[in-house]
């Protein structure tokens, strides 16, 4: 069974996006994959600052096989930084709705902060 990484927009949504989260990864269990969820490993008694997040969403990213982007992925500076660690790990990539692939083996750029940076 392939372990894949949910990726999507939290900061700013009401309740962090679970509800999207929570129906992506059921979709992706159902299609097979044993999902590692951000939404569903926070623990809510606990808080941490963005960055320490990250760090600790990239570990578990590391460990998996591919990254499942949810639609509003484009909108998070942390689901961009995810996606080029998976693009440079040479995961595969899918879309969290369709399950369909997302070619990125051209080289993928995003503005980050007022400065354009690329997985090539």
């Amino acid at each position: 069974m392939k372990r894949i990484y949910l990726s999507g927009k939290m900061t700013g949504l009401p309740d962090h996006g679970k509800s999207e989260f929570s129906r992506c990864a059921s979709k992706l269990r159902e299609a097979g994959y044993t999902v590692l969820s951000p939404s569903e490993m926070d623990d809510p008694n606990k808080s941490m600052e963005w960055h320490e997040y990250l760090r600790r969403d990239i570990r578990w990213l590391c460990d998996c096989d591919g990254i499942a982007l949810i639609p509003n992925w484009a909108d998070s500076k942390g689901a961009h930084l995810e996606l080029m660690v998976a693009l440079r790990l040479g995961m595969f990539v899918i879309c969290a709705e369709t399950l369909q692939p997302l070619d990125f083996s051209h080289d993928y750029e995003f503005n980050f902060s007022g400065q354009t940076v690329q997985a090539i």
